[in-house]
């Protein structure tokens, strides 16, 4: 380990990166899984519902990776305000949707939900699991090389 707690190699940089190669297998087992439930219990219809509540969750986690990305080196309150405006922009888009999907089509609603919440608590479970085993957070911000060499903290107004 050093100092900062991170495993060796493990940057803030590359954090996301490491902490979404280890938990997304798992959502995605869980969604696939799911479907396959749905398929042999439901048939088809039930199978493709809940497949398609695992694209909505991938939907989801993909946008909020890509915010991630593109306001990594921008400060903390932006990061934030964009992550709560796409958090907004999705919930208005997955109510259409699902609207949507409820009034056109006899899609199994009940599948595609189950689908969505196991595959989201299995997702978060395996993403609090990695920041937890590589000690480290979501907004983990690198201390300033002469902060850290004089062993105070970047942000003290000593």
């Amino acid at each position: 380990m050093t100092r900062d707690g991170q495993q060796p190699g493990l940057r803030a940089e590359n954090l996301l990166g490491a902490l979404i190669r280890r938990s997304a297998p798992w959502a995605l087992a869980a969604g696939l899984l799911t479907a396959l439930v749905y398929l042999v219990v439901d048939g088809l219809e039930g199978g493709l519902a809940a497949l398609l509540g695992l694209g909505l969750v991938v939907f989801f986690f993909g946008v909020d990776i890509v915010v991630l990305a593109l306001t990594r080196r921008a400060a903390p309150a932006v990061t934030v305000v964009a992550l709560f405006t796409d958090y907004l922009v999705k919930v208005v888009i997955l109510a259409a949707v699902l609207w949507s999907l409820a009034q056109s089509t006899s899609l199994d609603l009940h599948a595609t939900a189950v689908g969505v919440v196991v595959t989201t608590v299995v997702g978060a479970g395996a993403l609090t699991l990695a920041a937890i085993r590589t000690k480290s957070f979501y907004f983990d911000y690198p201390v300033e090389e002469s902060a850290a060499e004089t062993g105070k903290d970047s942000n003290s107004m000593t």
